[in-house]
């Protein structure tokens, strides 16, 4: 289980970001119908905000390491009435437990961070994981091209 701290505090700040990421997400070039991948989807805020921007036909998928943060997420995404168009799993984003080509869309929110795998980062080198990434990305999907999004990453320094 998360901390719960940590999960009061993505909460908080995904209301102060709320306005710029549904603004975000209404500029993609996603079509409604589509399916698409949240990754690292944590609460589940990104997760709903993106199921309700398809139609009843499109469908999106929250992917996250933390059952805690999913538990939230699947009691957000039920007040929301969403159940049909959003599910969540549990997983590892280096080995996603999909077929090939599967999303039509990625979007990923400040989660792939190179850091340290010593405090729960995927490393230096995020080739591998992008690579997993475009594995299960339909290409061209059912938008007008692939897409993946990615926010900002934090610097660390270079390991001595």
């Amino acid at each position: 289980m998360p901390d719960l701290d940590y999960l009061s505090l993505a909460s908080a700040m995904h209301r102060l970001t709320e306005p710029a990421v549904r603004s975000a997400i209404s500029a993609l070039p996603v079509v409604p119908g589509s399916w698409g991948l949240d990754l690292a989807c944590g609460n589940g805020d990104h997760s709903i905000w993106l199921a309700q921007s398809l139609s009843s036909t499109g469908k999106v998928v929250g992917f996250d390491i933390s059952a805690g943060c999913l538990h939230q997420a699947m009691q957000s995404s039920a007040k929301e009435g969403l159940n049909e168009r959003l599910a969540f799993i549990l997983g590892d984003l280096n080995h996603l437990p999909f077929p090939d080509h599967i999303f039509d869309w990625i979007w990923c929110a400040d989660c792939l961070w190179p850091g340290p795998k010593s405090l729960g980062f995927l490393g230096m080198d995020l080739l591998p994981s992008l690579q997993e990434l475009m594995r299960v990305t339909r290409p061209g999907g059912n938008s007008r091209r692939p897409l993946l999004v990615i926010s900002k990453a934090p610097c660390w320094p270079s390991p001595s």
